[in-house]
């Protein structure tokens, strides 16, 4: 994409871009990037408008599963004394059939 130029609105919000975007790279950023998912891109025609802010959230869906992995490592952090103690009686356990088994 390169940046052609910009429109300045009456506030600040309202700034827009003036840009040249190639047909693949707006198919990547409408998730649209898969075999024969461009075709309704490649028919836009000049003054058309296209939804791009309704295009999917992938920044959201890379918060959650980095709060859900967060999450997920804290539960698993205090399962590791457990985890620790049984690994210990498994291996007491073996020790003591093994022991039986020689005497």
């Amino acid at each position: 994409m390169k940046i052609l130029g910009t429109n300045e609105g009456r506030y600040a919000s309202d700034r827009t871009y003036i840009a040249e975007i190639t047909v693949g790279e707006l198919a990547k950023v409408a998730n649209k990037a898969g075999f024969r998912d461009d075709e309704e891109l490649q028919k836009l025609k000049p003054g058309q408008e296209y939804p791009l802010g309704e295009g999917y959230d992938f920044r959201r869906d890379i918060v959650q599963a980095a709060a859900r992995m967060e999450a997920a490592y804290t539960e698993f952090v205090k399962a590791v004394p457990t985890m620790q103690r049984f690994v210990g009686l498994v291996a007491q356990q073996k020790a003591a059939v093994d022991a039986a088994g020689e005497g």
